[in-house]
């Protein structure tokens, strides 16, 4: 609107009106004229941002060819239920979507654990039946060792922010966990006298909650205060 509106018409100046008798023959001038290079810049712009705003996936005919190393954290962030109720907060069939066919071969690198290779098509389902931990895990340097090991894409399924940048590193984050207060550490004994250690980690908004420990009929309540969230 508003290259039209400066480009309305274009004024000249005249030394006079030249004023005449009869009808005027008035020639217009009718053609495409290309707009100026900011114009073209900015509705290109427009056009990517829509394009981005859809989040494309490709998806091809033919197999992802090549090996693929991919990144798995077990760590005690992906032990806690995603909204979807699937393993390691849905990352694996959100991996699975956007990869597609694998035609090679899928090293899965378990943090912590032990590297297992299996063919592509088989990596999901190797993938499902890990578990997350308890443990707190830092990927940077087995990420750091997949790139220096391999040629290929190396996966990352996590939820941490990598210290590591390169263009080979692909990364997927879970779905958001559900908010819970979770128990991280119990312990019990029964000598000198009968006694119940219990930490807890508030993963909600959640200010206080009802502790309940019960060994066969007895029953102990108390109210615990929650601290912030982490």
């Amino acid at each position: 609107m508003v290259y039209l509106w400066i480009n309305r018409g274009r004024s000249a100046v005249v030394p006079f009106l030249r004023f005449w008798k009869g009808s005027a023959t008035i020639t217009r001038h009718r053609g495409w004229r290309r707009p100026p290079i900011f114009i073209l810049l900015v509705l290109m712009a427009l056009l990517l941002a829509i394009v981005a705003a859809a989040q494309p996936v490709w998806r091809g005919g033919s197999a992802l060819t090549g090996d693929v190393s991919i990144v798995l954290d077990c760590g005690s962030t992906m032990a806690r239920p995603g909204s979807n109720g699937k393993p390691f907060r849905g990352m694996i069939d959100r991996c699975e979507t956007t990869l597609g066919p694998v035609g090679g071969k899928v090293s899965i690198n378990p943090v912590p654990g032990q590297q297992v290779v299996v063919a592509g098509s088989a990596w999901a389902a190797t993938a499902r039946t890990m578990s997350p931990t308890l443990i707190a895990t830092r990927l940077d340097q087995t990420v750091a060792d997949q790139l220096r090991q391999t040629r290929g894409c190396v996966v990352v399924l996590s939820d941490q922010k990598l210290a590591i940048s390169n263009s080979r590193i692909m990364q997927i984050v879970p779905d958001k966990p559900v908010p819970e207060v979770a128990i991280i550490r119990l312990a019990a004994r029964s000598r000198p006298h009968p006694q119940v250690m219990i930490r807890l980690e508030n993963r909600s908004l959640m200010k206080s909650i009802r502790l309940r420990v019960s060994s066969g009929d007895v029953k102990s309540d108390r109210e615990v205060t929650l601290g912030s969230i982490g």
